[in-house]
């Protein structure tokens, strides 16, 4: 163990966390200034939009999100009117999610300008940086999920 301070504009996590602050703070302008949606909102309208009717446990898992922030993002969904729940055909405990038509037209309206903002951002790297990056995040991610935490 190194007594040297930590160098923190150097380490892994925060350099992560600033980065995907300000990345989220550029994609997300259009949606949080058309639409009032938070990041959380968006990331669960994204996942019922591409997976379809899922329960809120379901999409907390495919968007790493905990219980709490799902159930706030899936409550502001529901108010807006972006988000219906039908109760499980099977399970009449489980509330299955989906979008309304009113959803369906706010995403497709989104995702040009959120893919826009990406094309924004990755301009700043070439097309061989590009290619590195989601070959090199793409390892981090796999190595990371085999490294046990505890």
């Amino acid at each position: 163990m190194s007594n040297q301070p930590l160098q923190l504009p150097r380490f892994l996590p925060y350099q992560l966390s600033i980065l995907q602050q300000q990345v989220s703070h550029v994609v997300g302008s259009y949606y949080r200034q058309e639409y009032g949606l938070t990041r959380n909102a968006w990331r669960v309208m994204a996942a019922l939009a591409y997976q379809g009717e899922l329960s809120a446990r379901a999409i907390g898992d495919y968007v790493r999100l905990d219980k709490m922030p799902i159930s706030r993002a899936i409550k502001e969904l529901i108010e807006f009117g972006y988000v219906q729940q039908t109760p499980d055909l099977e399970d009449r405990r489980i509330m299955r999610l989906s979008l309304t038509a009113h959803g369906e037209r706010c995403y497709q309206d989104i995702v040009p300008q959120v893919q826009h903002q990406e094309t924004r951002i990755l301009d700043g790297l070439t097309e061989s940086e590009r290619a590195q990056y989601l070959k090199l995040t793409e390892k981090l991610l796999g190595h990371v999920k085999t490294l046990s935490v505890g």
